[in-house]
């Protein structure tokens, strides 16, 4: 559960840091507005979409319980 969540978090940082390091040099003023947008979105990402994706999550997890529990079946029973 929390590798996807790790997975689609690395892929849109590395979007926003593109985005910011194509303003110029550091401290231009292109840049700075850029980094108050990226702080403005990570604000809004953690109050409002961190407790909706955690639901959705939960959720998910429930629907998907009897795959999961499958799948660590046959992972315990896997020899290295």
């Amino acid at each position: 559960r929390f590798l996807h969540l790790e997975k689609r978090v690395s892929k849109i940082f590395k979007i926003w840091a593109n985005f910011i390091l194509k303003s110029g040099e550091a401290g231009s003023r292109k840049r700075i507005g850029k980094l108050l947008l990226f702080m403005a979105y990570l604000i809004l990402a953690i109050l409002i979409l961190g407790p909706i994706v955690k639901i959705v999550s939960a959720i998910y997890v429930l629907l998907q319980k009897e795959n999961m529990e499958n799948e660590i079946r046959y992972f315990q029973n896997v020899n290295p």
